[in-house]
Order: C-alpha cells, then structure tokens, then sequence
C-alpha cells in the first residue's frame, strides 16, 4: 500500500464516535516519539513480557526507543495513532507502508 493510499484511509475512518467519546485515528505527529514509546512499553511490560526472557524484554525495549521510532518514520515506516479523550490508546506502525508488516498495539482504558 503506497502512502497516499493510506492518507485517503485514514482520512476516510478518522474519527468514531460513541456517545460522548471521538476516537481519533492519525498520524503520530513529530514530537510524539516519547509518548508512544510508554505506551508501548506499558502494554507489553503488562501483557507480554511476564512470557518473555530477561534477554527477550531488553531486546523488545531496544526497538521502542523514541529516536529510534522517529529515525523509522524518516525512512520506510510511518505510525498511526489512536486518540481518545486526547490520550494516546492506541498505535500501529507500519513499515513499507504494507499491513502485513506492522506492530499494533491498543489499549482500553489506562494502563498502569
């Protein structure tokens, strides 16, 4: 998928609304590497890494670091974001521009 392509999407589903709540799906914004990083730190310190090896964790935590994450959107990756309440809730980032090669991660509500 070419990344115009996926302009026209997401500006095609950019905002859902329930009740008195707008989810918000855009483009991570420059200056937001940090913000994604903890929330992607968070999610997988929760869900997934009591499954992972010490080893395995700092491996995963080498790949989340926020200039490493803006460095990858300079080249073949580009994010997108999930925004509610003006949180952060959710990312996905994609790398050339293919959905089968991307990283989700999503989460409801707060996580510790």
């Amino acid at each position: 998928m070419e990344r115009d392509h996926v302009a026209n999407f997401v500006c095609t589903i950019r905002a859902v609304t329930n009740g008195d709540e707008t989810l918000i799906y855009r483009y991570m914004k420059l200056g937001e590497e940090t913000e994604v990083s903890k929330l992607v730190s968070r999610v997988f310190n929760q869900c997934i890494a009591p499954n992972y090896s010490q080893e395995g964790i700092q491996e995963f935590e080498s790949h989340v670091d926020p200039d490493l994450i803006a460095s990858r959107t300079q080249a073949d990756h580009f994010v997108l974001v999930a925004e509610l309440n003006g949180g952060l809730v959710g990312i996905i980032q994609l790398r050339n521009y293919s959905l089968e090669l991307a990283d989700i991660v999503y989460t409801k509500g707060q996580v510790p």
